[in-house]
């Protein structure tokens, strides 16, 4: 069958069109998974998706090992686990630094990473590390838009989140007119995708 570019028009137009990639938001729970506030007063949850500029969404993989069904052959393949994608945030950085204080102040509660001066705010001798339920936060939730449809979203959840590394800002009199960003990569123990739930995906908009 030859190729058609108005079946292709109309197919793409039945399901609303290719999605766009800068139709997002990020958004981080407050709270620790025992209910602590995670850096109170800096910034708030919803404050603070409209700083995130971009995200890199794990991507879901198994790992699987060959094997031979007969001994001898064609040699097949098997799933043994699943590995987890890095999970990597890109912030824009306020004049006010509030964004930097917000992710340096929740990294120096997973482990006094500071000073050899002492304690820091965070309450924990230097270089000690504090327990998992105080410091990783319920959920970080990645919201994909419809660009035509602003009711339409497709969700990635993911669970017991915090941040592993707080990335390097490059500073220099020749980037007048760049905007600071940092990188921020997390750690999840749990995801889940909109499409791992049993459910129907109607959309009366798109799809007749």
């Amino acid at each position: 069958m030859a190729f058609n570019i108005n079946d292709f028009k109309a197919t793409m137009d039945r399901f609303g069109g290719p999605a766009r990639l800068s139709m997002f938001e990020v958004e981080i729970a407050a709270t620790s998974l025992d209910g602590t506030e995670i850096a109170p007063g800096i910034i708030t949850t919803r404050d603070l998706r409209f700083f995130c500029q971009s995200v890199s969404v794990p991507g879901v993989n198994l790992e699987t090992t060959t094997y031979r069904p007969s001994g001898i052959g064609f040699p097949e393949s098997i799933p043994t686990s699943s590995t987890p994608e890095a999970l990597n945030c890109v912030f824009i950085l306020d004049n006010e630094h509030r964004i930097l204080t917000f992710f340096h102040r929740w990294m120096n509660t997973v482990m006094n990473v500071g000073s050899a001066r002492g304690n820091t705010d965070s309450g924990l001798p230097i270089h000690q590390i504090e327990y998992k339920n105080s410091y990783a936060a319920s959920s970080l939730i990645v919201r994909h838009y419809s660009s035509t449809n602003v009711f339409n979203s497709y969700e990635f959840e993911y669970l017991s989140v915090y941040p592993t590394q707080v990335g390097n800002i490059d500073l220099g009199w020749g980037s007048k007119d760049t905007i600071a960003t940092i990188t921020v990569n997390f750690s999840y123990s749990k995801m889940a995708y909109e499409g791992f739930r049993n459910r129907n995906i109607t959309n009366p908009t798109f799809i007749q």
